[in-house]
């Protein structure tokens, strides 16, 4: 039912999406488009240098509208990826309580101030990681986008 030839004929490595799947394309750096392409949509991915780990898994969904057949594209973050940033997090939030937070003097008027600036400080990478991650996503949905327009 799904014909997508252009993606097909770019898919690379065909793969399901699981963690291992995901640590055998960051490990061997393999560039070009994997994962899988079923009869409902499709789960593809691009690794790159610049993006390293945190690459997306493009999902592709069949909507049926009347005689028109549209994809639906959403992106999300691989499962390596979200295992690293989950580390990573609380690895930053450790760091911060420990060296902002507890102090010697744990008073309650000057813990509380320490609380909010360590809360402050914390959300900074977050907020700048998760803006260059959502440009970099959206690039790679045209990407995909453009390459299975002429399919439909």
């Amino acid at each position: 039912m799904l014909r997508l030839i252009s993606l097909r004929e770019k898919l690379k490595y065909p793969m399901e999406d699981n963690i291992k799947n995901h640590l055998l394309t960051y490990v061997m750096a393999r560039r070009g488009l994997a994962g899988s392409i079923t009869e409902r949509g499709f789960k593809v991915w691009n690794f790159n240098l610049w993006r390293g780990a945190f690459y997306p898994i493009i999902e592709g969904e069949l909507i049926k509208d009347g005689s028109r057949m549209e994809i639906k594209l959403k992106a999300r973050m691989n499962p390596m990826a979200k295992l690293i940033s989950l580390m990573g997090s609380l690895l930053w939030i450790f760091i911060l309580v420990d060296t902002i937070v507890i102090q010697e003097i744990n008073a309650w008027t000057f813990l509380w101030r320490r609380i909010l600036v360590a809360m402050f400080v914390a959300s900074i990478p977050y907020i700048a990681f998760g803006l260059v991650l959502r440009y970099e996503y959206r690039l790679e949905r045209e990407r995909i986008a453009k390459l299975i327009k002429k399919d439909l």
